[in-house]
């Protein structure tokens, strides 16, 4: 669950997230991950970064979250909690931009099962 403050979130950037270069990460899980933007003038926050993966063992839910690498001034919002989707909703631009993301990311991931 995040841990930031509103005032924070006017301060995160608006993105497209169908812009986004997700690499594939390949660890212990497997994710997708994506830096969306370094920034050095924002108080606290040096570099913000979207991840998103599908849970191949509860009927390939998608999920996404936004994150700061800024060891002074951590915080993770993900989709999963309800209680974080606001930051998604401004980081995005809108809910329904990012909930369409994982709906798309969802639908193939079910395609690939079926295959």
């Amino acid at each position: 669950m995040a841990d930031i403050h509103a005032a924070d979130i006017k301060n995160l950037p608006v993105v497209d997230i169908n812009a986004l270069d997700f690499e594939l990460i390949e660890s212990d899980y497997t994710y997708h991950e994506a830096i969306i933007v370094e920034m050095p003038d924002c108080p606290g926050v040096s570099e913000i970064g979207a991840q998103w993966d599908i849970d191949w063992d509860n009927d390939c839910k998608a999920s996404l979250s936004v994150y700061s690498q800024d060891p002074s001034k951590i915080f993770r919002a993900d989709s999963r909690s309800t209680q974080d989707w606001p930051i998604l909703d401004h980081v995005f631009g809108s809910r329904a931009a990012w909930q369409q993301f994982l709906a798309d990311r969802q639908a193939e991931a079910l395609e690939e099962l079926e295959d």
